[in-house]
């Protein structure tokens, strides 16, 4: 039987959740637990380093209040928990129905232009878009369900798996946050070691969604100059270790054995010839009228919505927001500048992705360039229990990392990238825009739904 909350416990939520948003909070995730026929949410909340909570405890089969009300990029949290418990929330319906006058079409979820596969409902009108809902995948959370009861050590190879954008940024951040319940005293070349893999690992993400950009503006001949600087990216990947990806480096405690600094500097000049030719494209795109005006009319997200969105979507916008600073690697020695766009349209955010790419190849640079010497890794030993939370920087945005731990089996881990809040966006940036435009758009959002939904 499905019942309501009850509205002094609804009142008390929400009132809750508009005090701390009102104070400059923002909804960082929701994530759930369920015993004795009740489930336990919980809202964790941030601004600017410190943490609130807001925790519920709801009888099963129960329907309570949305946070959308609120933020309304929570929806898709929301969703996740739907799926894994018996919970609902009272959410404005968002599925596309059919309308007089309009015709309800469906695209996907698979399409050449489409990164990843999803499913579109659009309701159109002489190919232009006036509604649109999302379907996704269908594996939601399962591994998480995977990484639960198995041992610490099992758990990197397959959270570098989960998503070729943002694998290596969530098994560092898991890595990160074992060694901090731990109290492990990670070595400082192990970590800036670390950080030019996890910076490797940005490059290759934002070539690959230049080289999806391309394919949609039907730029040929450049999305093949971008497939070979993804094949330059690989080929230094492959001095570093044996796998083109970059698996298997990291590993709790350090890494997984001293590389020499010469197979750094080796790959590093391989890296470097990246820099000029992508220069030389975006240069051409800039100054292609046909390529900036088809950019600048698709995707537009106005300032307010996109300043709650997740890192590129936001930095387009002009909200200087760092991915890095919260880092547990050594960001904060080396000198760099947030990157940031004023048009927050899908112009704004290729540029910014090409600045991004260019701005890791740097960080690449001075990171071998001044990486100490010393041991790479300290032997481990794991047996506390407790709970860390850890945020460190993908290539589209935040990964944010909460793992508990009974001595060395996992309890439970929750992770969330930058996709799980900027999907919420993309129906309201589809309205109003040509049907051609859509897998240009997508690819600016760059969604990671394999890391978003595991």
């Amino acid at each position: 039987m499905i019942r309501n909350w009850s509205e002094k416990q609804s009142t008390s939520l929400m009132r809750k959740l508009f005090g701390y948003k009102s104070l400059g909070f923002e909804l960082l995730l929701i994530d759930a637990s369920g015993l004795d026929n009740k489930v336990a949410i919980n809202y964790l909340l941030e601004k600017e380093g410190q943490f609130e909570s807001v925790d519920i405890n709801v009888p099963e089969n129960t329907i309570i209040p949305s946070v959308t009300l609120v933020f309304p990029y929570g929806g898709r949290m929301e969703t996740d928990i739907e799926l894994r418990f018996p919970v609902l929330f009272r959410r404005e319906s968002v599925k596309t129905t059919d309308e007089e006058g309009y015709s309800l079409i469906d695209w996907g979820p698979f399409h050449p232009l489409l990164p990843e596969p999803i499913l579109f409902h659009l309701l159109m009108k002489d190919e232009i878009i006036k509604k649109a809902s999302i379907e996704t995948g269908y594996n939601y959370r399962e591994v998480e369900k995977l990484c639960a009861g198995r041992k610490v050590w099992d758990i990197p190879d397959i959270l570098e798996r989960v998503s070729t954008a943002s694998g290596i940024s969530i098994s560092l951040a898991f890595i990160t946050g074992v060694e901090e319940i731990n109290r492990i005293d990670v070595p400082q070349k192990a970590q800036w070691v670390r950080m030019i893999i996890n910076e490797m690992s940005c490059v290759n993400a934002n070539l690959y969604g230049l080289y999806n950009t391309a394919q949609c503006l039907g730029l040929y001949s450049d999305s093949i100059r971008i497939s070979r600087l993804i094949g330059l990216y690989r080929e230094a990947a492959g001095l570093i270790c044996n796998h083109p990806l970059l698996f298997g480096v990291i590993r709790i405690g350090g890494i997984s054995k001293d590389i020499p600094k010469d197979a750094f500097y080796a790959a590093n000049a391989v890296l470097q010839e990246i820099e000029s030719d992508l220069a030389d494209i975006k240069k051409r795109w800039e100054s292609t009228a046909a390529i900036t005006k088809r950019l600048r009319s698709a995707g537009f997200i106005d300032r307010e919505t996109a300043m709650m969105a997740s890192g590129r979507l936001t930095r387009a916008a002009g909200n200087a927001v760092d991915s890095r600073k919260y880092s547990k690697m050594p960001y904060d020695a080396l000198s760099y500048t947030t990157l940031v766009a004023e048009e927050s349209n899908c112009f704004a955010r290729t540029m910014l992705k090409f600045d991004d790419v260019t701005q890791s190849l740097r960080l690449i640079d001075r990171g071998i360039e001044n990486m100490p010497k010393g041991e790479v890794k300290q032997e481990a030993e794991i047996k506390e229990s407790g709970e860390a939370l850890v945020r460190e920087p993908g290539a589209n945005g935040e990964v944010i990392v909460r793992v508990k731990l009974e001595q060395d089996t996992v309890s439970s881990i929750f992770f969330r990238n930058d996709t799980s809040v900027n999907i919420s966006f993309l129906p309201g940036c589809l309205a109003g825009t040509e049907l051609m435009d859509l897998p240009l758009i997508v690819s600016g959002f760059d969604l990671d739904l394999s890391g978003m939904e595991k």
